[in-house]
């Protein structure tokens, strides 16, 4: 009897055992199949519903409670952190020593500034004012329009372009005595064309357009004149829309502009000051300014060498940097370009 007691205890015990582990089994089962559902679906929340700014901040998304079945048991997942955003800066390599006393350098592609030095102190610019000069003209003078280089635009304090009273030329060919040899005349011939005052009005009204507050201009041609001044951010912002325009970016991309008047009696050579142009790799265009109470200014826009880049080689950066106030404006961005193939990684 208690051979049978015993046998049937033991009999019942593991039939308790068998119950157990498949009640085990069937659980961990569903919690597996729910998980692995869970993360699928979160995986897809993130990527589909989490807009690519987290991702570009580089931290780890979590799943929104409400997107899960509480019914179950589940798993609250993270993403791994994305790759660093480039341009990734290198703390180990230190700013460069300048001349300027303004600088400002930005990657126009992902709006990150690289370098900023008193960048939103008002100074005069110069020449880099005619910067503003040809975005106004290209928007209010007709591409087909012939520019008659006036008497009074001649008289004009300094004789870049070495332009001719009474000649007419092409807008573009105006353009590029503008902004090459970074003719005075051509500034005051493209004000005339439009009404000087209106022109300069326009310049300024623009300007605030871009929301710009810290710039102001009394001339076209940015000569010394009390209440003329701008800034190495606000610059480059000009800078930047100037860019935008095609025929403009193109003029800015020459080193030599050859032009004749429109009754082909006058032939002009128009050779760029930027003489960083063709000899600094990546420059791809640009703009200088002097006068005695200015200083020494250089814009530019350069791209870094292929073997710099990392993850960016289809679609190469544009950097856009100013140096204001210099004492040797090439001196200096060469300094500026040089530090940036170091202390970043593109």
């Amino acid at each position: 009897m208690n051979i049978r007691f015993s046998f049937m205890r033991t009999l019942a015990l593991l039939v308790i055992v068998v119950l157990i582990m498949l009640g085990v089994y069937t659980d961990f089962s569903r919690l597996g199949g729910s998980v692995v559902s869970k993360l699928s679906s979160a995986s897809s929340t993130i990527v589909t519903g989490i807009s690519n700014n987290a991702f570009e901040r580089g931290g780890g998304s979590a799943v929104e409670l409400s997107d899960v079945d509480v019914s179950q048991p589940t798993l609250v997942s993270f993403l791994a952190p994305p790759a660093k955003t480039l341009p990734e800066r290198d703390w180990s390599v230190l700013p460069p020593e300048l001349s300027a006393q303004s600088v400002y350098v930005v990657d126009a592609q992902t709006q990150t500034v690289l370098l900023a030095k008193n960048e939103t102190a008002q100074r005069s610019i110069a020449s880099l004012t005619k910067l503003m000069t040809a975005y106004v003209a290209s928007r209010r003078i007709p591409p087909a329009s012939d520019i008659v280089i006036s008497r009074e635009a001649v008289a004009t304090e300094g004789k870049a372009g070495d332009l001719v009273a009474g000649e007419s030329l092409s807008f573009y060919d105006t353009l590029a005595a503008l902004l090459l040899p970074s003719s005075n005349d051509a500034a005051e011939a493209l004000a005339q064309a439009v009404g000087r005052d209106m022109f300069v009005s326009l310049m300024n009204e623009e300007t605030h357009t871009f929301g710009i507050s810290d710039t102001a201009f009394k001339n076209p041609s940015g000569l010394d004149e009390e209440g003329q001044y701008s800034s190495a951010k606000s610059v480059v912002e000009i800078f930047r829309r100037v860019y935008e325009i095609e025929p403009l970016r193109q003029v800015l991309s020459e080193a030599v502009h050859e032009a004749r008047s429109r009754d082909e009696k006058i032939f002009h050579r128009f050779l760029t000051s930027n003489w960083l142009l063709g000899s600094y790799p990546g420059v791809i265009g640009g703009k200088t300014g002097f006068t005695d109470e200015a200083g020494q200014s250089l814009i530019i826009a350069w791209q870094p060498p292929e073997s710099a880049l990392i993850e960016r080689k289809d679609s190469a950066p544009v950097v856009f940097a100013v140096v204001l106030g210099s004492q040797d404006r090439f001196g200096d961005m060469r300094t500026v370009l040089n530090w940036l193939v170091k202390a970043y990684h593109w």
